[in-house]
């Protein structure tokens, strides 16, 4: 059985906004730092109110990814989750779909979306595809590979 890493955690993300601008209460960083007991409404990623908002995590190389997990808000506004591909490209520009999530997702949800085999990328980005004035908001995500 090949033993699997969290290869997201402490990588650098992009993506398509952050709520307010405001850096340090929703900035990127907060999505791969490795902390998950957030009940506050600050220190987790929030993009602005967008139509297909998107966050994007950069992986050290190429790897082949088994599946994410994200980790919904814990203190409210879980629905905010939903229509969520899972996109993986290894030049950053061009990005397949290999997952989705319907949701609408849960406050306190940790959802796992299995990838297909073999999904090889140094990108994985999250997108909501569906509605208009949509916040991608999320604690955590772990993005699984093997060693």
């Amino acid at each position: 059985v090949d033993e699997k890493r969290n290869a997201a955690l402490f990588r650098p993300c992009s993506a398509s906004s952050v709520f307010n601008n405001f850096h340090h209460y929703w900035g990127t960083t907060f999505a791969t730092d490795g902390v998950y007991l957030i009940f506050e409404t600050t220190q987790v990623y929030a993009s602005g109110y967008e139509n297909a908002p998107w966050l994007t995590v950069i992986l050290e190389g190429p790897l082949v990814i088994s599946f994410v997990r994200v980790f919904n808000r814990l203190d409210r506004d879980g629905q905010r989750f939903h229509d969520v591909a899972f996109e993986v490209s290894n030049d950053g520009v061009s990005f397949k779909q290999r997952g989705f999530f319907k949701g609408p997702g849960m406050t306190e949800q940790v959802m796992e979306i299995l990838f297909d085999y073999p999904t090889i990328g140094q990108y994985v980005r999250l997108q909501i595809t569906q509605g208009s004035s949509n916040i991608l908001n999320l604690v955590e995500i772990e993005i699984y590979t093997t060693y």
